[in-house]
């Protein structure tokens, strides 16, 4: 069921918040209405879980890269990731570290 879905997510989510906190020391949480909005998204029945990690893949690991390369994530930063108001999909809200 739905129940189970969310928790596929989850874990699909923090595999993904652990290779981003080792790598760049990034951190990430993910708001319900967002992780709501993927399985909308993603979910396919025919299909099950499948696509929802590739939708994770694609739609939230690879738009964090592009802000890391784009220098936009820094080092230390949180990230939280929140339906779009203007999409299906999901939506960044970046934190950077203060310097000190």
């Amino acid at each position: 069921g739905k129940a189970q879905l969310r928790e596929i997510v989850k874990l699909q989510f923090r595999s993904a918040e652990d290779r981003l906190r080792d790598s760049h020391q990034v951190t990430i949480s993910m708001s319900t209405p967002a992780l709501d909005a993927i399985l909308a998204a993603a979910y396919d029945p025919q299909y099950g879980a499948r696509p929802l990690k590739r939708y994770i893949e694609k739609h939230v690991i690879t738009q964090l890269s592009r802000l890391i390369l784009a220098g936009k994530l820094t080092s230390k930063a949180h990230v939280q990731v929140v339906a779009s108001k203007t999409t299906d999909g999901v939506d960044f809200v970046v934190q950077n570290a203060v310097a000190p």
